[in-house]
């Protein structure tokens, strides 16, 4: 299924960055006017298939849109299928086989492409189905690829160093949602989760905060993103945590949140 937003004229690639997040069952186009401080959605491609049939249905989204693969500046975002977040000393990065075993304990395929990063004060090693990695870079002429939750880390991270005490951020879109959860400015948690009713967005959100041990009665949850999901979980959330509020951003995240940008594409594009 195929969705498209507007009939903006991008043509200035002076003004315009293109910001795209490529996951396993979604490609979404968002540009952003780097002089008006905008983001307009472009498009939204979404599907559901076995993982072997991932690389065929990106390539088509990417193929079949020739403004995707003109010359703009281009930041590219992945959902992988599973992520691990170690410790930098954990990990070396340059160890191709030791990042397939890491990965392997959370995605068992034989078949598949593994990534890894510095994201804040870990490394995220990850996983997409083969090819997409070589995809990417034959058809887009950008090293800016990262994981989809890095601009969310960095972002948060910055304010928990500058708070003390135990946070969670959580940023709720049409059936998804991103955390990331920290203890005096220690990354804990972060992460993604799929739901179908608010109702098990509550749900994962409580366990995830009580298995990393954090206070119900002191600690902070602060949460944005889609409005009527948000004003549905929200009085959920309060009967077991004493502190739920809303996260503060700036005008323009504010509004491009509101707009139904992703978060992560939003903090990506001002991050530049």
């Amino acid at each position: 299924m195929e969705t498209a937003y507007t009939a903006t004229d991008f043509s200035d690639h002076a003004v315009w960055r293109l910001l795209l997040t490529v996951g396993m069952k979604e490609l979404q186009a968002v540009f952003y006017d780097t002089v008006r401080k905008r983001f307009v959605p472009y498009s939204s491609r979404v599907w559901q298939c076995d993982a072997a049939d991932v690389l065929k249905n990106i390539e088509d989204a990417v193929y079949e849109d020739s403004l995707l693969l003109d010359d703009y500046d281009t930041s590219i975002l992945i959902r992988p299928r599973a992520t691990l977040l170690l410790p930098p000393g954990d990990v070396d990065m340059a160890d191709g086989q030791a990042l397939a075993e890491a990965i392997g304990y959370v995605d068992a395929a034989k078949q598949k492409d593994v990534w890894a990063e510095p994201v804040g004060e870990a490394v995220a090693v990850y996983s997409t189905p083969k090819g997409v990695r070589d995809f990417l870079s034959r058809s887009f002429l950008t090293e800016d690829v990262h994981h989809v939750l890095k601009p969310v880390i960095e972002h948060f991270s910055a304010k928990a160093r500058s708070e003390h005490g135990e946070k969670m951020w959580v940023n709720l879109e049409n059936g998804r949602l991103d955390v990331a959860a920290f203890r005096d400015g220690a990354l804990l948690l972060a992460n993604s989760w799929n739901f179908a009713y608010p109702a098990d967005a509550a749900y994962y959100l409580l366990y995830a905060w009580d298995t990393l041990g954090m206070d119900r009665a002191g600690g902070e949850m602060r949460v944005s993103g889609h409005e009527s999901v948000r004003r549905e979980i929200m009085p959920m959330l309060r009967r077991y945590i004493n502190y739920v509020g809303l996260t503060v951003y700036s005008t323009t995240v504010a509004k491009a949140v509101r707009d139904n940008v992703s978060l992560p594409q939003v903090l990506c594009g001002i991050s530049q």
